[in-house]
């Protein structure tokens, strides 16, 4: 992709982290906007949502123009955990068993990338489940 200097373009995409259960789990995630191309300064929100009932977790990750994934953070419940390098860049609100966002602070071009939306079960949860 060729990029004029004045534009920054942030696209979305999903994909959702599970562990192997008995159980067959239907996926359902809406998330939007799917494109963006904002100016510099300008602060976008995206919003993912899920309807898998035994995943608490929601996470932001971003690929960057080299192919490289980059963690932001993730919204524990209601609680949100922004990667260390990000805690001043990116707000994460909502709660991770259903409706998220994410939102990038005074975007530039640097930000150009694919963010994506991801979704688990906490793996602690999977320690104590029946056997």
């Amino acid at each position: 992709m060729t990029f004029h200097n004045d534009f920054v373009r942030l696209c979305l995409s999903c994909c959702f982290l599970s562990f192997p259960t008995d159980q067959a789990i239907s996926i359902n995630v809406h998330q939007s906007p799917p494109d963006l191309v904002l100016l510099p300064g300008e602060s976008p929100q995206f919003s993912c949502s899920h309807s898998i009932s035994s995943y608490d977790r929601m996470y932001w990750y971003k690929q960057t123009k080299n192919g490289v994934f980059v963690a932001l953070g993730n919204l524990n419940t209601v609680f949100p955990n922004p990667e260390a390098d990000f805690e001043k860049k990116i707000t994460m609100l909502g709660d991770g068993r259903n409706n998220g966002t994410l939102k990038i602070l005074n975007v530039s071009v640097a930000d150009n990338a694919v963010y994506f939306c991801a979704a688990s079960r906490h793996s602690v949860a999977d320690a104590f489940s029946a056997v």
